[in-house]
């Protein structure tokens, strides 16, 4: 009675090198002379380009202030809705955009970061250009 091996698949399209043939060689035998010879080096990955941050202003940097309120100042909103006030800031407060505008209820909003870290959304009318 004899064991029964594993069946044993060849690629015959590669190169029959002493690894592709599962052959360890062994020090001062020909198949670890002729290794070096028989197995190509490793290919080297090519590192892709990965695009750099940009060190230009973006429209996220863009900063306003608080204006055209005839001093009463503006609130800075949850979500953009006009009922969904978070804290009033006086004339001359800057913000700084965050995100997309928005429109909604028929008012046009910026998303804003204010002087306190609150992100929100005011009314683009109240707002002007920074200094």
């Amino acid at each position: 009675m004899g064991v029964k091996r594993p069946a044993v698949k060849l690629d015959v399209t590669a190169p029959a090198t002493p690894q592709a043939l599962g052959v360890v060689p062994v020090a001062g035998s020909p198949v670890s002379q002729n290794a070096a010879q028989a197995v190509p080096a490793p290919a080297t990955p090519t590192p892709t380009a990965k695009p750099e941050p940009s060190a230009t202003p973006t429209p996220e940097a863009l900063r306003l202030q608080v204006g055209n309120t005839g001093g009463d100042g503006v609130y800075l909103r949850r979500t953009a809705n006009l009922d969904d006030r978070l804290i009033a800031w006086p004339d001359r407060t800057v913000f700084e955009v965050v995100g997309e505008d928005v429109d909604a209820s028929g008012v046009h909003w910026k998303h804003v970061r204010d002087p306190r870290g609150n992100v929100g959304f005011v009314p683009s009318q109240y707002l002007v250009p920074a200094p």
